[in-house]
């Protein structure tokens, strides 16, 4: 376990364990040194969680909400088929 320091205003610093910059040698690439590619995972990452949640929401039957622009949507979970038998 790291050594701990407690700096003023709640800050704490590590001792001992190397920054991310200290084991990467200068070429190797690193996402965090490309915010657009940075964002662009993100927003990846985002719309995949977005449209398992939707799927998840659609197979337990319960309304989805979000936005877009500011404006407020809810997306209806399909409706069951019934059938019924006439006797």
């Amino acid at each position: 376990m790291a050594n701990v320091k407690h700096l003023e205003g709640g800050a704490q610093e590590t001792a001992g364990a190397p920054h991310n910059s200290e084991l990467m040698a200068e070429d190797e690439y690193c996402i965090f040194d490309d915010p657009e590619e940075l964002i662009a995972l993100a927003q990846e990452s985002f719309k995949r969680a977005a449209k398992k949640a939707v799927a998840e929401n659609d197979a337990l039957g319960i309304p989805t909400h979000y936005s877009v622009g500011g404006k407020l949507f809810v997306h209806m979970p399909p409706a069951k088929k019934t059938t019924s038998s006439s006797e």
